[in-house]
């Protein structure tokens, strides 16, 4: 029969044990959930650059069409339309439809037919 003192120190032993198993699990569960938040993380990092380069990679084409100026149409309606970012701003497209069109102002005439550019990755 074991005395009161080795039943303590056997009981005191598991205890610790114990402890020590959850410091370990608590240490291993902190390191999975770190590798896969490091993976999620660096994954979505990954997919944006490729998202980036397909977009640089995109080939995008000028072309130009005609617009038929309705009643209170002005050239911000219609950068508002044909717009794109290949322009800095939408200034420098109304200043480029000037030119084409030889326009001194930004008035435009009802029933008149301008032509402005666009931009497209369709080639046509």
């Amino acid at each position: 029969m074991m005395s009161k003192t080795s039943t303590r120190f056997i009981a005191k032993k598991r205890r610790d044990m114990r402890r020590k198993l959850l410091i370990l699990l608590a240490v291993l569960t902190a390191l999975l959930v770190g590798f896969i938040g490091g993976s999620v993380v660096t994954a979505n990092a990954k997919t944006h650059q490729e998202e980036s380069k397909v977009q640089e990679n995109t080939v995008r084409y000028k072309y130009y069409t005609s617009v038929y100026i309705t009643r209170n149409m002005t050239l911000w309606d219609i950068a508002d339309d044909y717009m794109s970012e290949e322009y800095s701003d939408k200034r420098a497209y109304i200043d480029e439809v000037m030119k084409i069109n030889q326009l001194t102002s930004d008035k435009l005439s009802y029933g008149s037919t301008i032509c402005v550019p666009y931009y497209s990755s369709e080639y046509k």
